[in-house]
């Protein structure tokens, strides 16, 4: 699946390349530049992080025998999850800017709301879920049955992995209600491109983010099946998560404009030829003068 997300962000890169995205419109040629730049990088970026995402799962993929029980493939699971939510948010990321200044305002609000309210809280539930996996390593053999370990750690990602979903849900719902009227509000298309500027930053952190992690999973030893990450990085993975995640929905929540339907330029009348006396039309004007 990696891999075929990975190829419709190519597809992506070469149509915001040829410029057949735009519709008519009353941006400037400079503001559709900064934006195509933005969006280039931030599908670049998505790219090269899905490539990542691909091999870190088709690692997961070939794990056997007792690395599955005893910690390896899930701190390789949980590590995997990371890249893939990152590589998925960057492409999310620039399809809502690809089709806010795309020419259809319609479709822009509810874009956004799912991106903003809809996927923070389902990656981080799954992120938390993943992490629970490797908490429960090594699982225990008890009259023939393998049982998953119980620790403090895993009571505390139990509670974790409902908590912090409902938490991110709550606060990327009120950063959407708080947001809406700075959407709505008259700003102009070089106000919205100067705040997309801004956050250039953010698909690079994504595509970091997602090689630190595949490079972690890299060092985990191959012939030690009971490798794994220890409870403090996985704290600071979901906690990383967390953070990036939420940004994300702040900058999309709080971009000024982007909700407001744009104007096309008004379409000037053509100054056709006057008739001429004895042409055709010249009787019809004629009529109409008397």
């Amino acid at each position: 699946m990696t891999g075929v997300l990975a190829g419709f962000a190519f597809a992506a890169i070469t149509l915001v390349l040829q410029g057949a995205h735009r519709r008519a419109s009353a941006a400037s040629r400079d503001v559709d530049d900064v934006v195509d730049v933005h969006v280039l990088v931030s599908l670049t970026c998505a790219f090269l992080s899905l490539l990542i995402s691909t091999l870190a799962y088709s690692v997961v993929g070939g794990e056997r025998s007792c690395s599955l029980v005893q910690g390896r493939a899930a701190s390789e699971e949980f590590l995997g999850g990371i890249t893939f939510a990152f590589a998925i948010f960057c492409l999310l990321y620039s399809i809502v800017h690809l089709v806010s200044h795309a020419g259809v305002p319609r479709v822009v609000p509810h874009v956004r709301a799912i991106i903003i309210i809809v996927g923070p809280p389902l990656t981080i539930l799954f992120l938390s879920t993943a992490a629970l996996d490797v908490a429960s390593t090594p699982w225990k053999l008890e009259d023939g049955n393998y049982l998953p370990r119980v620790s403090g750690f895993s009571d505390a990602l139990l509670v974790a992995e409902w908590a912090l979903p409902l938490c991110v849900l709550v606060l990327c719902s009120l950063m959407w209600r708080m947001g809406s009227t700075r959407r709505r509000s008259a700003g102009s298309a070089e106000a919205s491109s100067r705040w997309i500027s801004r956050w250039t930053i953010y698909p690079y952190t994504c595509l970091g983010l997602t090689i630190v992690a595949e490079v972690r999973a890299a060092f985990l030893p191959v012939t030690d099946p009971g490798a794994s990450i220890s409870p403090w990085q996985v704290w600071a993975g979901l906690i990383l998560c967390t953070v990036v995640l939420v940004a994300q929905s702040a900058s999309l929540s709080f971009e000024a404009g982007v909700d407001q339907a744009k104007q096309s330029a008004p379409e000037q009348p053509s100054a056709g030829p006057d008739p001429v006396e004895g042409g055709p039309g010249s009787g019809e004007a004629t009529k109409s003068r008397v």
